[in-house]
């Protein structure tokens, strides 16, 4: 435009510059002078039209994209924040996987109400080994998987053990006579399992599992005058095959085996020749053990000090053992792997022997009589007691899953009971009834 105005002004100059005999009159100069304005006016109308119509073309275009990049955006829920998507974005709705439910161990004896339980898996309570039987919990439902040839000696079972070291495994040794021990065990659900046979003197076993692979079971041998014959076996592939590791005679009733890493490991000792609590300890993984003998309790005969069972442990060192003082309970308590033990309570004056302790936590524990249950939330500084749901029963197996729930199986003429509280111990329900 500004060139325009330049040649416009150049024009009227030129006019204003004819000699006199060429001059035209003013009314002649105002005439062209207002034409040559209207054609600036026309021409500048014109080029305005064709910017705005360049300018028109350009904002359809961005007009377009940002149309659509707006409409990539609201159609594309993004992140604002971890676990939070735009409040402008639509919310997809995320269909959520069918909730199987789970049945129940009350429903499994529901169904099969002949089932007699031996052992009932503290892991997400997921196998119940029967005497004859056995059930796995298999997508929220109970599936017999029973190995073949289980059944065939169920009468003649002197001991029956388990030991779960994950949710898809399952290792049972069934204790057939003196001489002849089978071993089950699976890690696929029960859907295959091994079978292998120990022929050494064998009356009862126990297992501990530092991982899915890695295992030892005490087979206890006979008894006599205060001594006991035992092995240990260990298995490196969950139970499929085991290899003995050491047999003797030594003196004491073992209770049980504890192992905490590959290399360390416990044996609870009922009695020994010396005066005081005992334990067997390894540390090159079951082949040499070595009795260590607790400081005694004060004002206690030591003659009346000793284990009740083998001691848990709660990680790599922190172990509680409980130990008859006389006749009174007391756990002790090792935070160096057991090199030391020193009591965490004072005694326990229950109205019997106790003679099973389950121990949950640090605070949390159930001490057994006959009669009676002992609950403790405190380390054992203070316990409550409530009566058992049946009285002069033998125990074979409790544990508990939380500080609410949890399981009693007893044996009484021949006939086995499950039990279930949902109340730390105050009230139990029978579920094969």
């Amino acid at each position: 435009m500004n060139e325009f105005n330049d040649r416009d002004q150049a024009l009227i100059h030129e006019i204003k510059q004819l000699p006199q005999k060429y001059k035209l009159s003013k009314e002649k100069q105002e005439s062209i002078m207002e034409a040559i304005r209207k054609e600036h006016e026309a021409r500048a109308r014109k080029k305005k039209v064709k910017a705005i119509a360049a300018w028109t073309g350009s904002s359809a275009l961005l007009v377009g994209a940002a149309a659509l990049f707006l409409s990539l955006v609201l159609h594309e829920p993004t992140v604002n924040q971890p676990g939070q998507l735009q409040k402008n974005a639509p919310q997809h709705k995320i269909e959520k996987p069918s909730q199987v439910k789970k049945e129940s161990i009350a429903e499994l004896f529901n169904k099969k109400t002949s089932l007699q339980a031996a052992v009932i898996s503290p892991i997400d309570e997921n196998w119940v080994i029967g005497t004859d039987h056995v059930f796995h919990l298999v997508n929220g439902k109970w599936q017999e998987t029973t190995p073949e040839g289980f059944a065939a000696d169920d009468k003649k079972v002197m001991s029956e053990k388990a030991a779960f070291p994950s949710k898809q495994q399952a290792i049972i040794a069934k204790v057939i006579s003196p001489t002849e021990t089978k071993i089950y065990s699976t890690k696929d659900d029960g859907a295959t399992w091994n079978t292998s046979s120990l022929n050494d003197t064998i009356t009862d076993v126990d297992f501990s599992f530092i991982d899915g692979e890695h295992g030892w079971m005490l087979g206890k041998g006979d008894s006599g005058a205060g001594s006991q014959g035992y092995r240990i076996y260990s298995t490196k592939d969950g139970g499929g095959s085991w290899t003995k590791v050491s047999s003797q005679l030594s003196s004491g009733m073992k209770f049980g085996i504890t192992f905490v890493n590959g290399s360390i490991g416990f044996m609870g000792v009922a009695s020994g020749p010396d005066d005081g609590t005992e334990i067997d300890i390894t540390k090159d993984g079951g082949k040499s053990w070595d009795q260590q003998t607790l400081d005694y309790y004060p004002n206690v005969n030591p003659q009346l000090q000793n284990a009740i069972d083998k001691p848990t442990f709660l990680d790599a060192s922190h172990g509680i053992m409980p130990v008859r003082i006389d006749q009174k309970m007391v756990l002790y308590e090792t935070g160096d792997q057991g090199e030391s033990w020193q009591p965490m309570n004072e005694p326990l004056d229950a109205k019997g022997n106790v003679n099973n302790v389950y121990i949950l936590n640090d605070k949390t524990a159930w001490a057994f009589t006959s009669d009676e249950v002992y609950h403790t939330t405190d380390g054992g500084k203070t316990w409550k007691n409530t009566a058992l749901p049946e009285s002069e029963s033998y125990i074979k197996q409790v544990f508990f899953t939380s500080e609410e729930e949890g399981y009693l199986i007893t044996e009484k003429d021949q006939k086995t009971n499950v039990y279930q509280t949902k109340d730390a111990g105050a009230t139990w329900t029978n579920l094969n009834s």
